[in-house]
């Protein structure tokens, strides 16, 4: 939730970090976070070229470092690895590109990592700390937080709602992010 903002507010002051580290378990959010950032890069370049897309497990470090390093003819680039196994143990010198990578990122390159957890001790979550942003993506706890953001949801599409009917939504509806956007999309729609 708060995550998003974050990522708002980075593109709102230009401020895009050269690596960022996303986690957690609530994949609604970090896919909303993800659309954002594209469409920003979308603006200056329509067709997408300068947003690559891969999967950690199917490339190895080296590799990652080199995509990250090709300079982009036409705009700032977005390499996205989702996916990313390299908090498990046994990674040790495999990840060393990653570190001589962070000790002189391409300035005109975002590299995102994605990851389902991480391991805050590990050298590179530490690594990624210094130079990057690190942002995980999690569920609201408290009953006030899921309102909050019922009340973003409800203000994005231009609509509002009691206090007691949002108490009832949630409790209709679940606590999944997901499930709930589309449950409001559906609210809309049959009330225009």
């Amino acid at each position: 939730m708060q995550e998003i903002e974050q990522v708002r507010k980075a593109l709102a002051k230009n401020q895009v970090p050269p690596v960022y580290l996303w986690y957690g378990d609530e994949r609604f959010f970090l896919q909303e976070a993800l659309k954002i950032l594209k469409e920003s890069y979308l603006v200056n370049d329509p067709s997408g070229s300068g947003i690559e897309t891969v999967s950690g497990k199917d490339i190895v470090p080296n590799e990652i470092v080199e995509r990250a390093n090709t300079v982009s003819f036409f705009s700032n680039k977005l390499l996205i690895v989702e996916n990313i196994p390299y908090f498990q143990d046994g990674q040790g010198d495999a990840l060393e590109p990653f570190f001589k990578y962070f000790a002189n990122p391409n300035p005109n390159t975002c590299l995102l990592l994605i990851a389902h957890s991480v391991n805050r001790g590990r050298k590179l979550y530490k690594e990624i700390q210094k130079i990057g942003t690190i942002l995980e993506f999690s569920s609201p706890k408290r009953t006030q937080d899921w309102l909050a953001w019922l009340d973003q949801e409800l203000k994005e599409r231009g609509k509002i709602m009691r206090t007691d009917v949002k108490n009832f939504f949630l409790e209709w509806a679940g606590h999944q992010p997901g499930i709930l956007s589309l449950e409001l999309d559906k609210l809309v729609l049959y009330i225009g």
